[in-house]
């Protein structure tokens, strides 16, 4: 979540999480009003329901530097308390009732496929998303899910990488879609943990995406993707089997010779 909230905002209230006693545990959201998760912890005791807007950033320090293997977390009208054995820090946050609404996925999912194909695809795409540059069509990854096939594929202009992989379930219709950067990064985040199926809803302008005890929206990119399909060969008649280890060793090796543009 700490990773969502905050980045170039200038709005405090965008660089906070609200945690909210829930049945059964604690939902913690955050959103930069682009990208939004929503994440359900079970490992909590609940004594009194009710909710609290906090810095993300400082309780993230919080807790990566107590020692403590739980941590008690109270709020009041004017500040949230963290107490461990032998500490006590005190944050002033926001009224939770002024963050923005995090959405959830509702209703049937249109896509439905397995997490670790699913990661695999971004792992394969997300690198090479363009940087920095003005046509923000490339400034994303494009989702182009094809009867029972989902492709992923992304470019900065000089590089293309390109994955195909099979989903459980799907709707009739064919999509296509520009997810950012941001969102693609989070949620390979999330699927590294994860085992059981992913499922996705695709609405106007927006992708909802549903793993585990995690609920990750975003926007999606405007523009039009480049027409990828016409700098792939079609007619290359040359094949070559490598060993992935060693290949993959030379290409390490080799590259330590290469610059920051470069790559």
């Amino acid at each position: 979540a700490a990773g969502i909230s905050g980045g170039r905002t200038t709005k405090d209230i965008l660089k906070c999480v609200r945690l909210t006693t829930i049945d059964g545990g604690l939902l913690v959201s955050a959103t930069d009003l682009e990208v939004a998760l929503r994440g359900r912890i079970r490992q909590v005791e609940v004594k009194e329901t009710g909710e609290l807007l906090v810095p993300a950033d400082k309780l993230m320090q919080i807790a990566r530097e107590s020692a403590d293997e739980t941590l008690v977390i109270e709020g009041d009208e004017q500040a949230c308390h963290v107490r461990g054995q032998d500490s006590h820090f005190e944050i002033y946050g926001h009224d939770p009732k002024e963050f923005p609404p995090v959405p959830e996925l509702e209703g049937i999912a249109d896509l439905e496929v397995e997490a670790n194909v699913l990661c695999r695809l971004i792992e394969r795409t997300v690198f090479a998303v363009a940087k920095e540059n003005t046509r923000y069509a490339i400034n994303g990854v494009l989702w182009e899910k094809e009867a029972k096939k989902l492709r992923l594929v992304a470019t900065d202009g000089r590089r293309l990488a390109w994955a195909v992989g099979s989903v459980v379930k799907a709707a009739a219709e064919d999509r296509r879609m520009i997810v950012p950067t941001k969102a693609m990064q989070s949620l390979l985040r999330i699927l590294v943990n994860e085992e059981d199926q992913v499922a996705v809803r695709f609405l106007s302008n927006q992708i909802i995406v549903q793993a585990g005890e995690y609920v990750l929206s975003s926007v999606l990119a405007e523009g039009h993707f480049p027409q990828y399909d016409e700098v792939i060969p079609t007619d290359s008649d040359k094949r070559i089997e490598l060993h992935t280890d060693e290949f993959l060793s030379a290409i390490r090796r080799a590259a330590l010779l290469t610059d920051e543009q470069s790559r």
